[in-house]
């Protein structure tokens, strides 16, 4: 299956599964038999001749004829050569390990592909342009190499499945991390349920989004916290350079259980920061981690939302394991609801109003460099309702900011 929605390659732009050849000028065609007297003309053209044909006839029309004649079963194969391509979209599969070349390629599209073996290498040397690559529900090595792709600048993964290549390393419960090798890129979108990555090396990223879910194994959550505890404390020292950063709430759960049991955390450069995340306490700790250890932050952003799928009371029993007391340890963090008195509350609206100025106060406390605050309200945006409730919470919002200059912004 593939998606076609652009032009033809003869266009500045070209956004299509299978790339259209076409001519600038449009040209009469006339039915032309195949066969005259028993004999097959399409076979016998020279291959010069065939080629020069589909240069005038979209190349999904072209493909198609190829069960017209011998001759022509070999033309799908001009799609992975095609020189004018610049934008390409495919899925299921019509990736082939053999070489390809696409030379004018800048932005690559791949949605339930398998991309083992030497797939990924044909790809980065056959497009020599490439700055952007998007993984959408792949499958391939669990190394994902991009080293060779010095032109590559942006990076999206949406669940990719990596698998080991030795045999032996194989468990199907939980086979590792998934590692990235991309020195040159300065973008990066991961969005997992298969857990954190390793990266390995993106010594020039600038921005990163990270999103993890952590339903892909079948695992004690006890054991599930202490490998993912491990894999985003390193993931995140390769974050340390980037200026945007943006991560989701299940992230901030799982630093939160690594500040309770008072692991360090490196220092970030970043200066704008976005947390996509439920107001409950289970993120707390690890959002005032983060921002005690961002001393360049100039602009923090709150969205908001029911996100982060660790259950509160698998955080009291991995405290419990970890020999903590789980109500000393959330102590500090009490006026917080818990995750299920959050989505009680959302119901309330003058409840709701309480925990978000209590969030805008705890954020403020923990950053003293912040110049812009905003704070996205889309999933409680019921409360938006009350104009004159919402009128008194921004009257209360200044005497937060304590002569810090922040200015606060509250979006519906």
């Amino acid at each position: 299956m593939v998606d076609e929605s652009g032009e033809g390659d003869n266009g500045s732009s070209v956004s299509s599964g299978i790339t259209s050849h076409r001519s600038d000028s449009p040209r009469e065609t006339k039915p032309v038999a195949d066969t005259v007297e028993g004999v097959d003309i399409i076979s016998s053209m020279p291959h010069e001749i065939l080629h020069h044909i589909l240069s005038f006839i979209p190349t999904r029309d072209a493909i198609r004829t190829s069960v017209l004649s011998r001759g022509w079963r070999h033309i799908s194969s001009i799609f992975y050569r095609s020189s004018s391509l610049e934008t390409l979209s495919v899925d299921y599969d019509m990736i082939p390990g053999c070489t390809v070349s696409w030379k004018s390629l800048r932005k690559l599209k791949l949605g339930n592909c398998n991309l083992y073996g030497k797939i990924i290498d044909n790809i980065l040397s056959g497009s020599p342009i490439l700055e952007t690559l998007e993984l959408f529900h792949c499958r391939g090595p669990q190394r994902l190499d991009l080293n060779k792709s010095r032109s590559l600048r942006r990076l999206e993964i949406y669940d990719y499945d990596g698998e080991p290549t030795e045999i032996d390393d194989y468990d199907e419960h939980y086979q590792g991390p998934n590692e990235i090798v991309a020195p040159h890129i300065q973008y990066l979108s991961l969005c997992s349920s298969y857990g954190p990555f390793t990266l390995v090396d993106v010594s020039c990223l600038a921005e990163a989004s990270i999103h993890i879910y952590l339903d892909a194994y079948e695992l004690p959550f006890n054991l599930k916290a202490e490998i993912f505890q491990t894999a985003v404390l390193e993931m995140l020292a390769k974050l340390q350079n980037a200026e945007r950063l943006s991560f989701d709430g299940t992230l901030l759960q799982i630093l939160s259980l690594a500040q309770l049991r008072g692991v360090s955390f490196p220092t970030f450069k970043v200066q704008t920061l976005t947390l996509k995340t439920t107001l409950a306490r289970s993120v707390i700790p690890g959002i005032t981690m983060l921002l005690h250890n961002s001393p360049g932050l100039k602009k923090l952003i709150v969205e908001a939302s029911q996100l982060g799928d660790i259950e509160d009371r698998d955080i009291y029993s991995y405290l419990e394991s970890q020999g903590l007391d789980p109500d000393q340890s959330w102590y500090s963090y009490k006026f917080f609801p818990t995750s299920d008195e959050f989505y009680a509350i959302v119901k309330d609206k003058e409840s709701t109003w309480e925990v978000v100025v209590l969030f805008v106060e705890m954020m403020l406390i923990n950053v003293t460099t912040l110049e812009t605050l905003v704070v996205g309200l889309e999933y409680i945006g019921r409360c938006f309702n009350n104009a004159k409730l919402h009128e008194e919470v921004l009257r209360m919002l200044p005497t937060l900011v304590n002569n810090n200059n922040v200015s606060i912004v509250l979006k519906r």
